[in-house]
């Protein structure tokens, strides 16, 4: 009798694992089933990390990864159940036109008119989805969104230019016209936190004696926490030859 009962909890038990299993695979059938969730829901996760131009960056190769293990679970069950082509195609999209957002050729529904006068184009949705700044700025009663028209009279078309194309491609190619620290004052400017963390690491990796001073003005001015940080640690690991420096620079404009 007692073997009976055993066998007969034995098999209540395995009953509930296998209802515990198939209610699993349910879960996971109709949650990585569906495409158009996966896709809604691999587009959340990366836009909670900071990381998310880099997924750009990586995109033709199989092999994206976040630092969350979310992410990753997520992005392996895209490529599982999805083309991940079609993903890739989906982003690529926006820099593959014939004229890149890069080209003086490039045309689109607003402008922008930096200081020499010069116009960059860009698409409002792009922008709007970039910034918050564009957001408020083409969604409310402002003269910008009847004209399509951004007077932006302290930044060159170049770097304009740079931060329309890194909006569309999550890329930044910094030059002598769109050196780093100008880009980084029209991401602070327009609140483009991603655009202005590159900017950031670019800067960092060129601290010196001659320009600390300037970079931490430059940090401080703009909110650039990161540089603000690297450019104190510098200070500490170089205080016997900074120091002087900065001293002299210090008595010179003083006098």
């Amino acid at each position: 009798m007692a073997a009976g009962n055993s066998r007969g909890q034995s098999g209540l038990q395995n009953g509930d694992h296998h209802q515990s299993n198939t209610s699993r695979g349910s879960f996971s059938k109709s949650m990585w089933g569906d495409t158009t969730q996966i896709k809604r829901l691999s587009t959340s996760v990366m836009a909670w990390t900071e990381e998310f131009h880099e997924a750009f960056q990586q995109i033709g190769s199989s092999a994206i990864t976040l630092p969350s293990v979310v992410g990753e679970t997520i992005l392996g069950r895209l490529e599982k159940n999805v083309k991940f082509q079609e993903f890739s195609t989906t982003v690529q999209f926006l820099g593959d036109y014939e004229s890149s957002p890069l080209s003086k050729d490039f045309r689109a529904d607003i402008k922008f008119i930096g200081s020499d006068g010069e116009e960059v184009y860009a698409h409002k949705f792009i922008m709007v989805g970039r910034s918050m700044v564009f957001r408020r700025m083409f969604n409310a009663d402002m003269k910008e969104k009847e004209s399509g028209v951004v007077q932006c009279p302290d930044a060159s078309a170049p770097v304009l230019r740079s931060m329309v194309n890194f909006c569309y491609t999550a890329d930044i190619q910094f030059t002598e016209e769109a050196p780093a620290e100008e880009v980084l004052k029209i991401a602070h400017k327009y609140d483009i936190n991603i655009l202005k963390l590159r900017c950031e690491d670019e800067l960092k990796n060129g601290i010196t004696n001659e320009n600390i001073c300037e970079l931490l003005v430059l940090a401080h001015k703009y909110e650039a926490k990161e540089l603000n940080q690297a450019v104190a640690d510098y200070f500490k690991t170089s205080f016997d030859v900074v120091y002087p420096i900065l001293a002299n620079r210090l008595c010179s404009d003083s006098t």
